[in-house]
């Protein structure tokens, strides 16, 4: 039974389990992972592959230890530990310090404590963080503003009931859709938790959810999602719906075969209505393809209305001619208003921040990164971007920006003048033990034509070094 309650425990998106599991899949050692993060050690222990697998690097190994066994130096490091025949507790936590210049220092304590009883298990993570002037979002405010910038945050604090065709899950954590290792075009990593409830009905392969959100007061977040996991191909469909209305969404959580689209067509309804599609196909051991296409409005008679649609293409190739050596690549493109609504309340928006990728609309980016494994337990990774950015945001829809024909409905992509980002980043990771880690990081990125004004330019070089040491 210890052995069952271990295994429904979830990863939460933080977790450095996350920086290999692609690389695994692409190798083979793991299959049918579904692209719904977080995911459950049940889940990475289930898709390790024995038998006629492929043969395993010492980096491998390493990594497989760090994802699914239960000692101290793969994945935690608990204070305290209790257990009985079908149930177990266990508190722990860890000191993240990170100094970064031009920025200064980021450093405080996280508690983080998991169980579990019969088929439910829990996780929470509470953590206090110190900066003085740091550009990150937290998930609340400081306690005294300027004067003491001590942010709170409860990042994970989660119920989870699983079965062998069921999982429901309540309470709150950072959430994921999609191929995209780093973003993706619906439910992107985010730098907070989202409280919501969620149920998932699974055979073999075959996975179909349904995600109810809080987003504040008159803002809700509803999503269902079918997807399929094979060996060497997976597939997602998705639909969500973003409503003011709080008492008339609560019909599609209990119509999760019916298309919200007609549903609230039907109802009369103003609602926000995103679509998605996303693949990967896997060729073992060495090459890793995918796709994401997002369809948030489709001008069916495109003198009417614009098209507001995404769209992700990418690829990884893993152990380059027998080495260590990673590459990856992708191209994202995200047009005018998209994830933006007529109504204020209903933009694909939570505290601020764009709840899918925060290139955000009127911008494209293409993405380069090499990563090394020296040794198991040190990476060398190198990473290339440019971006280009218009002038349009999320917090305004195209009637706000004057569009009423065929021209302004469709205007160059990007629109006016652009924002140009040129970046390059290097950093060296060590791992101690564990999730303990030392890194030093460096980027340098260059913008040409700052905040949309022609030829201004703006030089941003930065330096970080961080240590990650659980107790």
């Amino acid at each position: 039974m210890i052995v069952a309650l271990f295994f429904s425990y979830f990863v939460p998106l933080n977790d450095p389990a996350y920086e290999v599991i692609d690389r695994l899949e692409t190798k083979g050692i793991l299959q049918g992972l579904p692209d719904t993060r977080p995911y459950t050690v049940g889940d990475l222990s289930s898709a390790v592959q024995e038998g006629n697998g492929p043969a395993l690097s010492d980096a491998d190994i390493f990594d497989l230890e760090r994802l699914i066994l239960p000692v101290p130096d793969s994945r935690w490091v608990p204070a305290l530990k209790l257990k009985g025949d079908d149930a177990s507790f266990n508190l722990g936590g860890a000191v993240k310090v990170s100094y970064r210049m031009p920025d200064s220092l980021r450093a405080g304590p996280e508690i983080r404590y998991y169980g579990g009883i019969g088929p439910a298990s829990f996780f929470a993570t509470h953590r206090l963080t110190y900066a003085p002037s740091w550009d990150t979002v937290f998930d609340a405010k400081s306690w005294r503003g300027e004067e003491r910038p001590v942010y709170a945050e409860v990042p994970d604090a989660r119920l989870d009931f699983n079965f062998s065709w069921l999982h429901v899950q309540t309470g709150r954590s950072q959430l994921k859709v999609g191929p995209v290792p780093d973003g993706g075009l619906l439910l992107s990593t985010q730098p907070w938790g989202l409280d919501h409830a969620a149920y998932t009905l699974k055979w073999k392969g075959v996975r179909f959810s349904t995600f109810f959100s809080w987003l504040q007061t008159d803002k809700r977040l509803v999503m269902h999602r079918f997807e399929y996991s094979a060996p060497r191909w997976k597939l997602g469909l998705s639909e969500v719906i973003v409503s003011a209305d709080t008492n008339d969404i609560l019909p599609y959580l209990f119509a999760p075969t019916a298309f919200y689209y007609f549903m609230q067509w039907n109802k009369e309804q103003d609602e926000n209505i995103l679509w998605a599609v996303d693949a990967t196909v896997l060729f073992p051991p060495w090459l890793r393809l995918y796709g994401e296409f997002l369809v948030d409005d489709f001008a069916y008679e495109p003198a009417t209305g614009p098209h507001k649609l995404g769209g992700t293409i990418g690829g990884e190739l893993v152990s380059v001619f027998g080495t260590e050596i990673d590459m990856r690549a992708d191209y994202t493109g995200i047009m005018k208003w998209t994830y933006a609504q007529r109504h204020d309340n209903q933009n694909y928006t939570f505290r601020g921040r764009i709840i899918g990728d925060d290139l955000g609309p009127d911008a494209d980016r293409l993405r380069f990164t090499l990563a090394w494994r020296i040794i198991p337990r040190i990476e060398l990774e190198l990473k290339g971007f440019a971006e280009r950015h218009g002038e349009g945001d999320v917090w305004r829809d195209f009637a706000d920006d004057g569009a009423h024909d065929y021209e302004t409905y469709h205007p160059p992509f990007p629109s006016g003048v652009i924002e140009v980002h040129l970046g390059s980043e290097a950093s060296l990771k060590y791992i101690i033990l564990g999730r303990s880690y030392i890194s030093l990081k460096a980027r340098l990125e260059r913008v040409n034509n700052l905040g949309h004004v022609t030829d201004s330019t703006a030089v941003r070089p930065r330096v970080q070094a961080s240590l990650y040491w659980e107790f």
